[in-house]
């Protein structure tokens, strides 16, 4: 059968589906530990009410500098807490894929070992090479943006594209290295030659989806739960947890697509090479 985009978003939402009271074992420790992080840092930063109601900074407010910092802050705990929680998370779930999980518990498979460690360190490899790609070669666009602001503009937004499409086709590395077969990023880019897309929209769309169904889950509490009971510190973990539910339901997906096509592209590999 052929590997398409389809194929692959079809069979993640399957595996997904099939184990679904494996992902609430899986999920369960890293989104609570995540959401109360997040309480916290939100609540120690003093402007958890800002959860529910828009965030107005004036620049003549001679605190505004204090306030964007506090919120800057809290922004990037909340990205580091994510990042550990994701780990946490999806070395188990490519390894329950790709070479099962018979007969382990649960805190055997949750427990931190240097293979997150790795894994962490190839994904702050990935986006300090992607990083540096985007501002080297940004530097020739600014002069056309100067010259020319929608030639510019359009020049920026396939720069990112372009980005994005190798980079994507990196990702293989990662399901390999959970499992303890590493690829060097050479090797996942010839394997998945001619697949930037499918791979690319495999990286977005689970996680856009998941996105939009936690702005509209956080509108909802704030429209409906806010009126009636007021704003707390309670509330924000609640609205907290259920965006990181909802967040690592997106993120099962993605990881399973992702295994799913290292899978076949593998398999493909290594039948050519015998």
């Amino acid at each position: 059968m052929p590997l398409n985009l389809a194929r692959a978003l079809a069979n993640a939402h399957r595996f997904v589906w099939q184990h679904r009271q494996d992902l609430f074992a899986y999920a369960f420790l890293p989104v609570v530990v995540l959401g109360l992080l997040e309480t916290l840092a939100i609540g120690a930063s003093g402007d958890w009410r800002t959860m529910f109601e828009p965030v107005v900074i004036s620049s003549d407010d001679p605190e505004a500098a204090q306030a964007a910092l506090r919120i800057g802050l809290t922004h990037l705990i909340r990205v580091v807490a994510l990042a550990f929680a994701y780990v946490l998370f999806a070395i188990p779930w490519y390894r329950k894929q790709l070479v099962g999980d018979a007969g382990k518990k649960i805190g055997t498979l949750l427990r931190w070992s240097p293979l997150h460690w790795r894994f962490i360190g190839s994904s702050l490899v990935l986006i300090l090479i992607m990083s540096a790609a985007m501002m080297v070669l940004s530097i020739p666009l600014k002069a056309l943006a100067g010259a020319n602001p929608m030639a510019g503009l359009v020049a920026q937004t396939m720069l990112l594209v372009f980005v994005g499409l190798a980079g994507a086709r990196v990702l293989l590395i990662f399901p390999a290295l959970a499992i303890g077969a590493p690829l060097t990023p050479r090797q996942s880019l010839e394997l998945t030659r001619g697949r930037g897309w499918m791979l690319f929209a495999i990286a977005v769309l689970p996680l856009l989806a998941s996105v939009m169904l936690s702005l509209i889950m956080a509108n909802v509490i704030a429209l409906v739960l806010v009126p009636v009971i007021g704003t707390s510190i309670s509330l924000v973990l609640v609205t907290v947890l259920v965006i990181d539910a909802l967040s690592f339901i997106g993120f099962a997906i993605q990881i399973s697509a992702l295994g799913y096509v290292y899978q076949q592209l593998a398999q493909s590999g290594t039948s050519r090479s015998v």
